[in-house]
C-alpha cells in the first residue's frame, strides 16, 4: 500500500456480491473507488502499476480485473500519459451519498458540456447552411 492508502475501503456490499465480478477485480474496484472520493471531478488519476501495487497484485492480474470492470460496465477509464483516469459508471447510485454527491455533480456537468457542444455544432451547421441560401 502507497502512504497515501487507506488500509480499508467503504464499499457497497451489493457490489461485492454482484455475479461475475471476481475478488481481484472488486479490490481494484475499491482502490478506484477510494481515489475518486478524493477528487472532486469524481475520477481516480492512477497508473496500472500502483494500483497492482496497493492491491499486491501482478500487473497482468490487475489488467484482467480492469477489463472485468470495463466488461461489467463499472467503470471506464481514458489514458492521461503514463497513468489512466478511471471513472466510475454503473455503480454510483450504490456508494454512500456524500460519496455520490460529488460523482454525479462532475456526470451533470459533463453532460451539459457535451449538450453545450452539440448545440454550438448545430449552431454552426445552420449558419452555413442559411449563408448558403443567401447566397444562392
Amino acid at each position: 500500500m502507497s502512504s497515501s492508502a487507506k488500509a480499508w475501503i467503504r464499499m457497497p456490499l451489493e457490489l461485492l456480491q454482484r455475479e461475475g465480478l471476481s475478488k481481484s477485480a472488486a479490490i481494484v474496484l475499491g482502490i478506484i473507488i477510494d481515489r475518486c472520493t478524493d477528487r472532486p471531478d469524481g475520477c481516480a488519476i492512477i497508473s496500472r502499476a500502483d494500483i497492482a501495487r496497493e492491491a499486491g497484485y501482478s500487473r497482468a492480474t490487475v489488467w484482467r480485473a480492469l477489463d472485468e470492470l470495463e466488461r461489467l460496465e463499472l467503470i471506464e477509464h481514458a489514458r492521461t500519459g503514463r497513468a489512466s483516469a478511471y471513472k466510475l459508471t454503473g455503480c454510483v447510485e450504490l456508494l454512500p451519498p456524500k460519496q455520490r454527491g460529488s460523482i454525479k455533480q462532475q456526470q451533470r456537468a459533463e453532460k451539459e458540456a457535451a449538450q453545450l457542444r452539440e448545440r454550438s455544432k448545430a449552431a454552426a451547421y445552420l449558419a452555413v447552411v442559411n449563408r448558403g441560401f443567401k447566397e444562392g
